[in-house]
């Protein structure tokens, strides 16, 4: 049997049956590690469709959701209405062909947090002014796959913007009237590019995972994206840079490019030139 907990005026369900619980007209509700089909029989008691706050946090192999439960589940939170939304569970796509989850509207949601693994986030077809989340100021995105160019343009409150795990997504593109801070944890740098386009100086976090960048002539943008990727990447490890074939490593961004890679004692790098 589940066992409700009543703490700071919300519920937190941690057992893997339904239960039938007056708790259901609270305005904060939490799930940790509950079944996919006791959390679908709970949620659907539920009266309430003005939640604070809804927390479902089932990360546990043993309780993997398909990606029809996934999108159901979405759906189901999608009628309580929270101001704040964290769902975490572990899907059950395929790592190299993440499995599509439509994502529905959360016209209330200021607050939300998604987990999944091997998921892949599908943005309704735009109506209108086509906001998925029209008052939406903080996103993190964990272990999904999404379309960058796609998703913030449906957040146009958005402030701040977390994306760890998320690969396969391919260039970071944030272009925002509203966002305040970007932190980018756990990607691959190999041919991903940053392009942040914002009104106001924008908090800009990167943490990488091991790089190698080809082609490099040692342009000074070259060098500036250098710059960039050292400070705002403190977890980067490993550093691999290929000159273009057509330049010589003696140029003068060539140069300068290796004096920033010394600088960095942190970092384990190597300066490729292979010469036509």
């Amino acid at each position: 049997m589940a066992r409700p907990r009543i703490t700071g005026g919300g519920w937190t369900a941690s057992a893997a049956s339904p239960t039938t619980f007056s708790a259901t007209h609270l305005p904060e509700l939490s799930f940790r590690d509950i079944s996919p089909g006791a959390l679908d029989a709970t949620l659907a008691q539920v009266a309430r469709t003005d939640l604070s706050l809804l927390d479902i946090h089932v990360p546990s192999y043993r309780h993997r959701f398909s990606p029809a439960r996934v999108a159901s589940l979405l759906r189901a939170a999608a009628r309580l209405a929270p101001a704040e939304l964290s769902l975490v569970v572990w899907g059950m796509g395929d790592q190299d062909r993440p499995a599509a989850v439509e994502m529905p509207c959360f016209h209330r949601a200021t607050s939300l947090r998604l987990g999944g693994w091997w998921l892949a986030m599908a943005l309704p077809e735009q109506q209108g002014q086509g906001a998925v989340f029209p008052v939406l100021e903080r996103l993190s995105i964990d272990a999904w796959c999404f379309d960058f160019g796609d998703l913030i343009p449906r957040c146009p409150r958005l402030r701040q913007l977390e994306v760890t795990r998320a690969h396969g997504i391919g260039a970071v593109t944030v272009r925002s009237p509203t966002i305040e801070s970007l932190h980018v944890d756990g990607l691959p740098l190999r041919g991903m590019g940053i392009d942040v386009v914002a009104p106001r100086p924008v908090s800009l976090h990167v943490d990488a995972l091991p790089s190698e960048v080809k082609g490099f002539v040692g342009a000074e943008h070259e060098v500036d994206l250098l710059k960039l990727i050292l400070r705002c990447a403190p977890m980067l490890k490993v550093m691999t840079l290929t000159l273009s074939d057509e330049v010589s490593p003696c140029i003068a961004g060539c140069v300068e490019i290796y004096r920033v890679l010394k600088a960095h004692h942190s970092v384990k790098w190597c300066f490729n030139w292979q010469p036509q």
